[in-house]
């Protein structure tokens, strides 16, 4: 039936589509509408839905990953209106709401935490507060539970995905351009041949020109060693990981996947976590790439601070 559904033109799915998030809509976070029929709509703007289609299609047929099945795209038409992507939805919990059921935090953190909201001497909630500044959660669960060792047998898997045999080396599943982002910019960077010329594309977008000196410097241990290409998501934030009944049910959102040198799942990941400390504690117990990449963070970072909004 979706075959069939298919070949009716684009601007009647469209409008279907619409209609249904519109009236019948069982919820919606960001660019996603969940449908009724265990539909998701996700609006693409005005990027071409098929670059994230192919990519869970790529990932569907060559890894045992979970992710949706996709149904439909609707290309977007130059009318201010998004491209559509249709795929089932899949229920699960957030990975970041998995994470805080199973935080473990020191015995004295309710104590302060309590000081802080009731005491009325400035002075005991100036020492509690100093006091939690050096509390840290545990993650507790241990290193064999299913969670851990699915993400990192899936990402196993996506690293294990053999680039291009010809044409461009860093690109998408089509050999076409990736999506690019720092913090809410988003753009195209075209297919390339080389990591070098992938580099040189990063700093074309730096908004702060007078600091490329700097971060040229900061830039030269890391462009001066050798790295795999590998298949890469690119977006590994917790909302995009999905757990039911203590276990990995999908990994959503490959709308960034594509083949980027070896250290980019890492630095996009740290980037994605920016500043929370229960999720930095997650991904250590992870443990999948243990701080191999610290130059190449370092780097990260300097450009994510000198690029588009985040350079404010």
């Amino acid at each position: 039936p979706w075959k069939l559904w298919t070949l009716f033109p684009d601007s009647l799915r469209r409008r279907t589509y619409l209609f249904i998030a519109r009236n019948w809509g069982i919820s919606r976070i960001w660019n996603v509408t969940r449908l009724p029929f265990g539909l998701a709509l996700k609006r693409t703007h005005n990027r071409s839905p098929d670059i994230e289609a192919n990519s869970i299609r790529f990932v569907r047929r060559d890894t045992t990953i979970p992710v949706p099945d996709v149904l439909d795209t609707v290309a977007p038409d130059g009318k201010n209106n998004s491209g559509l992507l249709i795929t089932s939805w899949i229920e699960g919990e957030t990975l970041s709401s998995w994470i805080q059921r199973h935080l473990l935090w020191p015995a004295e953190f309710q104590k302060n935490a309590d000081a802080i909201l009731y005491s009325d001497s400035l002075e005991e909630q100036a020492d509690a507060l100093a006091n939690l500044e050096t509390m840290f959660p545990e993650v507790n669960v241990p290193d064999d539970h299913p969670v851990l060792v699915e993400l990192r047998d899936a990402l196993t898997q996506i690293r294990s995905l053999p680039s291009p045999s010809s044409g461009p080396q860093i690109c998408n599943t089509n050999g076409g351009p990736t999506i690019w982002a720092r913090c809410r910019d988003r753009c195209l960077l075209p297919p390339v041949n080389t990591i070098t010329e992938f580099h040189e594309l990063l700093f074309q977008q730096v908004s702060w020109t007078s600091r490329l000196e700097r971060l040229r410097l900061i830039a030269k241990p890391v462009h001066s060693r050798d790295y795999r290409i590998t298949f890469t998501h690119s977006d590994l934030n917790p909302e995009n990981i999905l757990v039911k009944d203590d276990h990995l049910v999908a990994i959503i959102d490959w709308e960034f996947a594509g083949w980027y040198p070896e250290y980019w799942e890492y630095t996009q990941l740290v980037m994605q976590n920016l500043h929370i400390r229960p999720q930095e504690e997650f991904w250590k117990r992870v443990g999948f790439f243990s701080g191999q990449y610290t130059e190449e963070l370092k780097l990260e970072r300097a450009l994510w601070h000198s690029t588009g909004d985040m350079s404010i």
